[in-house]
């Protein structure tokens, strides 16, 4: 008992205000106004639990930066933390437990639903099946919905032949794929999203 002890005190939660890990996914301007200011280690206890927005480049380039900033369609995939990241992911929900058990405080809000979410194993287990899935198909379900969004909003209502064909040409360009990819795409989101088509 005294070495779990022990182990509890070493472990003490940092400056709030200190930086992220290098390499650890950054908090998106939205979080904020959904969640209030977090401290870094209730983010990173988030990214842990739950798993974070992976924004990536209409050419499948994984967006480091602020996507506000990013020019051209970007698209997010629903992203968990792996090896070092995972590891730092851990260790922050670990000091977040024992700071808020020390003082005597209730969890964030945001983490007590990650937890919820994890023990009743909704969106994780969807997640990693969709994950699992597409990893061996190399279909990622949010670039085909990028896709047809871009050319939807380049089509008007009904839309006319030579739109098609223009807006089609316009997402070769800035998806980096060609026309059969583009068409393969809008069939397959087409199917998994009806209500938008």
């Amino acid at each position: 008992m005294a070495k779990a002890k022990d182990k509890c005190t070493k472990a003490k939660s940092p400056l709030p205000d200190s930086p992220l890990p290098v390499g650890f996914p950054k908090k998106w301007p939205y979080i904020k106004e959904l969640c209030g200011d977090l401290t870094n280690d209730e983010w990173m206890a988030h990214c842990f639990l739950f798993g974070y927005d992976q924004p990536i480049s209409a050419k499948g380039k994984l967006i480091d930066l602020d996507p506000e900033i990013c020019r051209g369609s970007i698209y997010v995939k629903a992203t968990f933390l792996r090896g070092e990241t995972e590891t730092q992911g851990r260790n922050a929900l670990v000091r977040l437990l024992r700071s808020h058990l020390e003082a005597k405080k209730p969890l964030p809000d945001l983490v007590m639903e990650d937890l919820t979410e994890l023990f009743e194993n909704k969106w994780r287990k969807l997640s990693l099946k969709s994950l699992s899935k597409n990893q061996s198909s190399n279909v990622i379900p949010q670039k085909d919905r990028a896709i047809a969004y871009f050319i939807q909003h380049r089509l008007s209502k009904p839309p006319r032949r030579k739109e098609m064909e223009n807006a089609v040409s316009d997402a070769m360009v800035e998806f980096g794929i060609s026309r059969n990819q583009i068409f393969t795409a809008w069939r397959r989101d087409k199917l998994r999203y009806p209500q938008f088509h």
